[in-house]
C-alpha cells in the first residue's frame, strides 16, 4: 500500500440479501415483447388504413378530391404502405430473435420423419437463414419485376 492510500476492510454479503445485478440494458424477454407489441400496433395500423382506403374513399380516380382528417386518398396509400412496411420490418426481427427455435423445431421434425437425430451448428442455422431471406427477398423482386413490365396503361379519360 503507497502513502495515503486506506485500506478498505473486506465486505461481507448481508444473510439473506441478493446479490446485486448489474444492469445490462434490456431483457430478451423484454426485446421480445416491445418487438411483439411492435408487430401488434403496426399491424393494427395496417388494418385501419387499409380500412378507410377500402371503405371509406370511393375507388380510385373517384377520390380526387376527398380527404379525411385533413389526408387525401393518395396520403393513406401512403400511410398504409408505410405501416405494413414498418409490420414486415418487425416480422422479420421477430423471426431473427426466434431463430434458434425456428430452426431447432424443423429439425427435429425432419429428425422425426427420416429416423435420425440431426443437430445443426450456429454457422449453418445462420446460413440457412440468410439463404431463406435471400430466397424470399428474390421472389418478392422477380413478382414486382413482372408485375412493373406487365403492367397494361388504361386509356386517358375525358
Amino acid at each position: 500500500m503507497t502513502c495515503g492510500q486506506l485500506e478498505k476492510p473486506p465486505t461481507e454479503p448481508v444473510a439473506g440479501a441478493r446479490p446485486a445485478r448489474q444492469s445490462r440494458g434490456l431483457s430478451k424477454t423484454a426485446v421480445n415483447f416491445l418487438v411483439d407489441m411492435g408487430c401488434l400496433l403496426f399491424l393494427l395500423c395496417t388494418l385501419l388504413a387499409s380500412a378507410i382506403v377500402q371503405f371509406v374513399f370511393p375507388r380510385g380516380t373517384a377520390a380526387v378530391g376527398w380527404t379525411l382528417w385533413g389526408l387525401g386518398y393518395d396520403a393513406w396509400c401512403v400511410i398504409q404502405f408505410v405501416c405494413l412496411s414498418a409490420f414486415t420490418l418487425m416480422i422479420l426481427i421477430h423471426l431473427i430473435l426466434h431463430w434458434t427455435w425456428i430452426c431447432a423445431f424443423v429439425v427435429t421434425r425432419v429428425g422425426k420423419k427420416s429416423g435420425r437425430d440431426a443437430k445443426l451448428s450456429d454457422g449453418v442455422k445462420t446460413l440457412w437463414g440468410v439463404s431463406f431471406l435471400v430466397a424470399v427477398l428474390t421472389l418478392l423482386g422477380a413478382l414486382l419485376a413482372a408485375a412493373y413490365f406487365s403492367v397494361v396503361p388504361g386509356q386517358p379519360i375525358g
